[in-house]
């Protein structure tokens, strides 16, 4: 949900098309929904898309896997919505790892005023690390990557806590086959972890 445009922004992948990437704003009006023109802020094979919105920068950001020259490769890419004609355009992707990504999920942390993004490493024996991502225009980076668990993952969430103003993050550990989470407190550019309980 675009706080700022009061629009909410929906990702999807359509086999229709190339099994292309693509985005839509919604503006919400009592129990029904008009949308704009679908999209595309990745013209390229894409899965395993997430969104979240950045009200700092007052952006949407989506990470997503995408096939580049027969491999995949984890990318984010900043959204701007235009509530004039509920359409919204992208800025360059940037790739956060240089292989894929099996799962991911991204919040907003409104403390650190940046985006924590938590998924599984596929190309690192599936190990869960986290980024924090910074948003200048329409430009995206990333902080170091830093593991949250050096095991055998799968399924990871993610909840933002404004009580407590630290993202608790869960998962499943197929070593263990233990359903686990841990705090990942933002400072920066830069994230850290609490004990992990199951």
């Amino acid at each position: 949900y675009d706080t700022a445009n009061d629009r909410v922004v929906m990702i999807w992948r359509t086999s229709a098309a190339g099994d292309y990437g693509y985005a839509a704003v919604g503006a919400v009006s009592g129990t029904s929904i008009s949308w704009g023109t679908r999209v595309a802020f990745n013209s390229a094979v894409t899965s395993l898309g997430t969104i979240a919105y950045d009200a700092s920068a007052e952006k949407v950001v989506i990470a997503f896997n995408s096939t580049v020259t027969g491999s995949n490769v984890g990318y984010a890419i900043v959204g701007t919505v235009d509530p004039s004609d509920n359409s919204i355009s992208f800025g360059t992707k940037n790739n956060f790892i240089s292989g894929e990504y099996n799962t991911a999920s991204i919040v907003y942390d409104i403390s650190a005023s940046k985006c924590l993004l938590s998924f599984i490493d596929q190309g690192d024996n599936y190990y869960g690390k986290c980024t924090v991502i910074s948003i200048s225009g329409t430009s995206i980076s990333f902080g170091s990557l830093a593991a949250f668990e050096n095991s055998n993952l799968r399924s990871v969430s993610s909840a933002y806590s404004t009580a407590a103003s630290k993202t608790a993050i869960s998962y499943r550990d197929l070593g263990s086959g233990d359903q686990q989470a841990v705090v990942a407190s933002v400072s920066g550019t830069s994230v850290s972890f609490g004990t992990i309980v199951q």
